[in-house]
């Protein structure tokens, strides 16, 4: 049995009158681009084809970058498409060259950060320079230091001759016309990039695939191997049933129990345990309860009372939305002094003095003055 004859691809028959055609198929990201090239290899194969071109299949974006590079006047202008990577490096100069940017421990990571939220303004057609926006931006200190990066970015923009890919269709460009686009599995599209589509395409189709109501089943196990055995047997049915099935499953615990389920999907597909690679299955761990946001936020406040507390955990806990914050004018100031200090760690003590005017300060200063607390008591209490 040649497991690797039948992966688990994107179902490509509906998709052929368009591929073949050689109508541009468009999708939400690279992945499933990836997925449909690789269907529509297997069936060329299958065919008996021995070679064949590369089908026009693109990501949404890697579609209308293609298409705005195809265009001569824009280049002779001296206008270029910023490269992500040009894009990332400008937005962490702007941070490292703002004097209030000074306390960032991960300039990097709030660059990335500021490109999405800036790239997402651009999308959805939002003016974040208006009068409107920003006024919505100055009732916050972040949003305040927003803006003065997104002016200092847009401003090294232009003077190095870049755009973004939302800014040039925002001029817009008028994009390469095509008879026919479609969009595969395009759940939502930004109004910008539904605009530029809606101009290329004399038709503009949409396929999505339609899928199966979900059965679930309990099934009582006697330990955990017992599961182990009938989620491999379950995977091999499934597998028989429809090879080209996609089939999961979820471990609560990825590393203890990983082989163990390996050897078990082994035995039921007949492959040796060396051939385990073959195997039509995906393995997907589960996350530990304490990793979920709202029960590790829980556990950050519980640890405010006792010990050495890191300064960038207490950051994003105090813009945590899972329980009652302070406003952001007696947050902020807090925040800002404690990056002052230059330290990576904060004593409980120092903590509990410099949030005194906050809600959670004023809380941990009754828990370290409650005698109870240092008192031993029994279980049942």
């Amino acid at each position: 049995m040649n497991l690797k004859s039948s992966p688990s691809f994107y179902p490509i028959r509906p998709l052929l009158p368009w591929l073949q055609a050689g109508v541009p198929v468009l999708t939400p990201n690279q992945r499933l681009a990836r997925q449909i090239k690789l269907a529509w290899g297997l069936h060329l194969h299958e065919q008996g084809n021995l070679g064949w071109e590369t089908p026009q299949v693109y990501s949404l974006e890697e579609w209308l970058r293609l298409s705005l590079q195809r265009l001569d006047p824009w280049q002779e202008s001296g206008c270029y498409l910023a490269s992500d990577a040009q894009q990332l490096q400008l937005w962490q100069q702007c941070i490292l060259d703002n004097p209030d940017s000074a306390g960032l421990l991960r300039p990097r990571a709030a660059a990335a950060l500021a490109r999405d939220a800036h790239r997402s303004l651009q999308l959805w057609q939002l003016d974040w320079q208006s009068a409107p926006m920003l006024a919505l931006f100055r009732d916050n200190a972040d949003t305040v230091l927003f803006e003065q990066w997104a002016l200092a970015f847009e401003q090294k923009l232009t003077a190095l001759g870049l755009m973004t890919l939302p800014q040039m269709l925002a001029q817009q460009a008028p994009l390469p016309v095509c008879e026919e686009l479609v969009l595969v599995e395009v759940n939502e599209i930004a109004p910008l990039y539904q605009q530029a589509l809606q101009g290329q395409a004399r038709k503009l189709s949409d396929y999505r695939q339609q899928t199966q109501p979900t059965v679930r089943q309990l099934q009582p196990c006697t330990s955990p191997e017992h599961e182990m055995v009938l989620a491999a047997r379950w995977a091999h049915r499934s597998w028989q049933e429809d090879p080209q099935a996609h089939i999961a499953i979820l471990l609560p615990d990825m590393q203890g129990q990983r082989q163990a389920l390996q050897r078990q999907l082994c035995q039921a597909f007949a492959v040796p345990l060396s051939g385990a690679d073959a195997l039509p299955v995906n393995f997907s761990g589960g996350i530990p309860l304490s990793s979920a946001a709202p029960v590790s936020d829980a556990i950050q406040l519980l640890e405010l009372a006792q010990g050495d507390i890191a300064v960038a955990g207490l950051s994003l806990l105090l813009h945590s939305r899972y329980y009652q914050r302070d406003p952001d004018h007696l947050t902020v100031p807090v925040i800002r002094r404690l990056y002052r200090r230059g330290r990576a760690v904060i004593s409980a003590a120092d903590w509990r003095y410099l949030a005194r005017e906050l809600q959670i300060g004023r809380a941990l200063l009754t828990l370290h003055g409650a005698r109870e607390l240092k008192q031993k008591h029994r279980v049942s209490r």
